[in-house]
């Protein structure tokens, strides 16, 4: 997407739409001023408890969606923006810092500047993040039901779990087609 069509591409109504074009051009530019100006992984660390085939406790969480953060920014060339929801998940600043403080994990200190975390969102600021996202991975089921509404990958932990065992999270999450943000937005 080149800057002169973004606007067009904004203002045309889509059903599946939930924000309208002013959320969309806000949340572009938020991404802009964070940093974040190629495609990226909307990342909503969930509690795992419920979830098959994963470890229960709170550190242990933290850690498994730190190392989820670190196989996408590893395998991929997208960024991660990780969202705090309203007090039912864990909380994203944990998930950054263990995410680039890792030591047995490749790329330490230079993924910080591929990922974000963006707190107190409106349901429409985080709609509109996730239509512009490349993938949603998360727990949070209402979440999932409207990244698919949108038309937007989403990825529920179990999923993950099963590409990170066999290192294809990137295979899984990323789009072919990895543009970047027009700059414009």
């Amino acid at each position: 997407m080149q800057p002169s069509n973004v606007i067009s591409w904004l203002a045309v109504p889509s059903p599946q739409r939930r924000c309208g074009p002013l959320e969309l051009a806000a949340a572009l530019r938020r991404l802009h001023e964070a940093g974040i100006r190629r495609g990226y992984v909307l990342v909503v660390p969930t509690r795992l408890a419920d979830q098959p085939m994963m470890e229960d406790g709170s550190s242990a969480e933290v850690l498994w969606w730190a190392r989820i953060c670190d196989a996408i920014m590893a395998e991929t060339p997208l960024g991660v923006v990780l969202v705090d929801t309203a007090g039912s998940g864990l909380d994203a600043r944990l998930v950054r810092d263990r995410a680039v403080r890792h030591p047995g994990w490749r790329h330490g200190e230079k993924h910080r500047l591929r990922i974000r975390v963006f707190e107190d969102l409106s349901r429409l600021e985080r709609s509109a993040l996730m239509e512009l996202s490349r993938a949603v991975c998360t727990g949070h089921r209402g979440l999932l039901a409207e990244a698919g509404t949108l038309g937007v990958a989403a990825f529920e932990p179990w999923q993950l779990q099963v590409a990170l065992g066999v290192e294809a999270v990137g295979e899984l999450v990323d789009d072919p087609v990895a543009g970047v943000l027009p700059a414009t937005a």
